[in-house]
């Protein structure tokens, strides 16, 4: 019997406690009476026209909720984010005498009027609707209402890359009225709480170190308009670029070093080196430019690239020059044989001098920009006159390269502490000029745009 009873009062029991949360939430009204408002509200309004058309301007408080920001793209200049964004105006049309506050969905945004608001640098921006349009209205009895969308917008964000990987970028987002003037919208940030961003946004290329608002008059030829602005400082995160280019440009440059311990007469091993090393740099060259747009000017990270290519390339051309100088010693002796030599069946000059044949033999001296050639006859004792005139020749050649202060083995050694030291003093100047000066044009931009 019991048990009947129960069954009988349960279903009565659900009933009046859904009824008591639906009159809860319209603040003690049945949701009978809340249609009633909203149909009283509706009958006779025209969305068409503004709050106080004709009469005082509509100030429109905004905020905003960030709760996703990137990716940041160079290459397009633009940034994307993801974001709640916040309305509030009074419209005395829609004043009611019940102490509710009416929360409405999208089927009733598009009854009321509601502001134009537009992003002016949105590039693409749209409404998220799964499962429904995220979308609210607020509407408390003395006409305010709040307006609340979800958002994700990509939006153009101008960079100067001169310092890149060190600079520090400012992208904003602006909004006004499309069709009113300041006479007609004014937009104000809200008081308390205007933009809060989660803090647990992790970028992986940047950091965001800060925002700034502020409010501005755009000038146009058919108006004045109202404006919001909101800045976005974002610092470029090192770590990837040290990983991908700098550490590897730099240990490029250690290896063609090597190449100062090779042996001179390894003349294949040095040049293997020595061409891979100019090959590697320039495919991490073009590596590092390949996210960036094409531009006019040199980037911090192609004064540090230029300067490692330099670095390879001259490593390449000092065994160029070395080994020019550093020919060896009866090289050219054989040279002036092989002129001298009348003799058809030999293909080769021999290193001894003795073995001068007979015969017609042309005798070249080349001495700076003057080349002189004779002809002479020559026997067996005229062996020993050719053979002095050789050497006396090679022995100038060899106080002129000894006068002239450039001797291979010197160069080598020097160049085993040159290359090293100037390096090294390369990259401390290069480290500290752009970290400081990367450092002290952020924080001149944010100064700035707290005083404006």
């Amino acid at each position: 019997m019991m048990a009947r009873i129960y069954c009988l009062l349960m279903p009565w029991g659900i009933f009046t406690l859904l009824l008591k949360d639906s009159t809860a939430m319209n603040g003690g009204l049945p949701a009978e009476n809340v249609t009633v408002i909203l149909d009283t509200l509706l009958d006779g309004y025209d969305k068409r026209l503004r709050p106080n058309y004709g009469g005082e301007t509509v100030n429109v408080n905004v905020s905003m909720l960030v709760y996703s920001f990137g990716p940041i793209m160079e290459s397009n200049m633009q940034y994307t984010m993801d974001m709640y964004f916040r309305q509030e105006w009074m419209d005395p049309r829609l004043k009611f005498n019940h102490d509710i506050q009416l929360y409405l969905t999208s089927e009733m945004i598009d009854r009321v009027w509601v502001p134009d608001t537009y992003f002016v640098n949105e590039k693409a921006a749209k409404y998220h609707e799964i499962t429904s349009k995220n979308s609210l209205l607020r509407i408390n009895k003395y006409g305010r209402l709040l307006y609340s969308t979800r958002l994700t917008m990509t939006a153009s964000c101008p960079m100067d890359l001169a310092l890149f990987p060190f600079d520090k970028q400012v992208c904003s987002l602006t909004l006004e009225s499309y069709a009113y003037s300041k006479n007609g919208i004014y937009f104000h940030w809200l008081k308390e709480g205007a933009v809060w961003i989660d803090p647990s946004i992790s970028l992986p290329q940047f950091s965001l170190e800060g925002h700034t608002i502020g409010d501005n008059i755009a000038e146009y030829y058919v108006g004045n308009y109202s404006q919001l602005v909101i800045d976005f400082y974002l610092g470029r995160q090192l770590s990837y670029y040290v990983i991908q280019t700098y550490a590897p440009s730099s240990l490029i440059v250690v290896v063609s070093w090597v190449s100062f311990w090779i042996p001179r007469k390894a003349t294949p091993a040095r040049v293997a080196l020595g061409i891979t090393t100019v090959l590697t740099m320039t495919t991490i060259m073009g590596n590092a430019g390949s996210s960036l747009p094409k531009l006019s000017y040199m980037k911090a990270i192609d004064i540090f690239l230029g300067i490692c290519y330099f670095y390879v390339f001259a490593a390449l051309i000092e065994y160029a020059v070395i080994s020019y100088y550093d020919m060896p010693k009866f090289e050219q002796a054989r040279n002036f044989i092989k002129e001298a030599r009348k003799t058809k069946d030999e293909d080769e000059p021999s290193d001894d001098f003795s073995e001068v044949n007979n015969g017609d033999v042309r005798i070249t001296v080349v001495n700076d920009h003057d080349v002189i050639e004779s002809h002479v006859e020559v026997n067996d004792k005229d062996v020993n006159v050719l053979q002095r005139l050789l050497c006396s020749t090679l022995t100038k050649c060899r106080q002129k390269i000894t006068e002239s202060g450039f001797d291979p083995d010197v160069t080598e050694h020097r160049a085993r502490i040159f290359f090293p030291v100037t390096f090294i003093i390369f990259q401390g100047g290069y480290w500290i000029y752009f970290k400081f000066l990367a450092q002290e044009t952020i924080e001149e931009l944010m100064r700035s745009a707290v005083e404006t």
